[in-house]
């Protein structure tokens, strides 16, 4: 135990110098208010009191580029980050909304994916043939990829300072290790005595956006800007603002294109949207220092534990109010439907991940 408290002290310091070389040297959050506050869509602040800026960003103009986007806006802004004056943090600010810079990201990111994919030869499979890379959609090994391959991306830092983080449905995807990692690069963040800064490339339902956090200088505040090609502001939205925005985007996409959505499509946007909504909260708290990463995965899963039971069990014969029966019957059925061990396999993860145990 004292050994993986040692590793995990001397992880969170290496994460600390990796993050520490490319801090911002101003607070850009309120520089870009100042200097172009043309290109601020939204200024927000989340229930946690943490200020979200939400720039405008080039708008995606068909599906499927949205990785892409996301991509450039982690780049351009691990540059903002390296910004030594106002000038060329204004021209940073200025290149997110502008096409060309857009562009040429994407075709670097495509030599550098079809240059891989010549390498593997005859041994390419799905996703990786020139079809797929062509096609324009952001596989998540093609981040990964970029991040440890491409030289642009190494050069601002690479999977050191860009993080890939999946979530739906309420739900992270990313694995109990990376989670782990991400809330270690967090509190690094939070405790650093440098300039530093970290991005996030969020993969939320079926949009990719990103986020950028920065150690607000002379404070021990966190700032964060925020940036989606759709260029939606939904993180404040009550759910009747959500479908109103839904119903005037389908009014738009009638007028453009002749026809609405399907119920399927309406249904996955607004579960995007409140998605992107409830994961900006929490990483709000957590830059905050008032929520944690872990807490949050291991409430999650046993919550979803909790519900199946619920929905399976109680809903069908037995009356809510009995609690020594449902008591009794949630012991039975963790028993039988969710094996002792599973359940004690996910607790040794989440510990593990913690460095409780070794």
């Amino acid at each position: 135990m004292k050994a993986r408290s040692l590793k995990r002290a001397a992880t969170s310091g290496s994460l600390l110098r990796e993050q520490a070389v490319s801090g911002p040297h101003f607070d850009l959050c309120s520089v870009i208010r100042a200097a172009v506050p043309a290109r601020v869509l939204v200024n927000y602040s989340l229930r946690s009191g943490t200020e979200v800026l939400q720039l405008k960003c080039v708008d995606q103009k068909v599906s499927g580029y949205c990785g892409h986007y996301a991509l450039h806006f982690a780049l351009c802004g691990l540059e903002l980050c390296r910004s030594t004056t106002e000038a060329s943090m204004r021209g940073f600010v200025e290149e997110l909304d502008r096409t060309g810079p857009f562009w040429r990201r994407y075709w670097l990111s495509v030599e550098e994916l079809i240059a891989h994919v010549h390498k593997m030869g005859a041994d390419s499979w799905w996703p990786w043939t020139r079809e797929t890379v062509m096609q324009g959609d952001m596989e998540r090994s093609y981040m990964w990829h970029l991040l440890m391959e491409d030289s642009h991306c190494r050069h601002l830092g690479g999977a050191h300072l860009i993080t890939v983080l999946q979530y739906a449905y309420g739900q992270f995807n990313n694995n109990v290790a990376s989670i782990c990692e991400l809330q270690d690069k967090i509190e690094a963040l939070r405790s650093a005595s440098q300039p530093t800064c970290m991005a996030l490339v969020l993969g939320v339902t079926n949009h990719w956006l990103t986020v950028l956090a920065y150690r607000i200088p002379g404070t021990a505040q966190v700032g964060v800007l925020y940036m989606d090609s759709n260029n939606t502001p939904v993180l404040k939205a009550s759910d009747e603002e959500l479908n109103r925005m839904l119903h005037l985007k389908e009014q738009e996409r009638i007028k453009n294109k002749g026809q609405g959505y399907s119920p399927w499509q309406r249904t996955i946007k607004l579960q995007a949207w409140k998605d992107q909504r409830c994961l900006l909260d929490v990483l709000s708290e957590c830059f905050s220092g008032t929520h944690n990463l872990r807490t949050e995965l291991l409430d999650g899963s046993w919550n979803s534990l909790l519900e199946s039971y619920y929905s399976n069990v109680c809903s069908h014969g037995v009356e809510l109010g009995h609690q020594t029966m449902c008591l009794l019957l949630l012991v039975q059925w963790l028993q039988t439907e969710r094996h002792p061990k599973g359940i004690r396999e996910m607790q040794v993860s989440f510990y593990t991940g913690w460095g409780l145990i070794g």
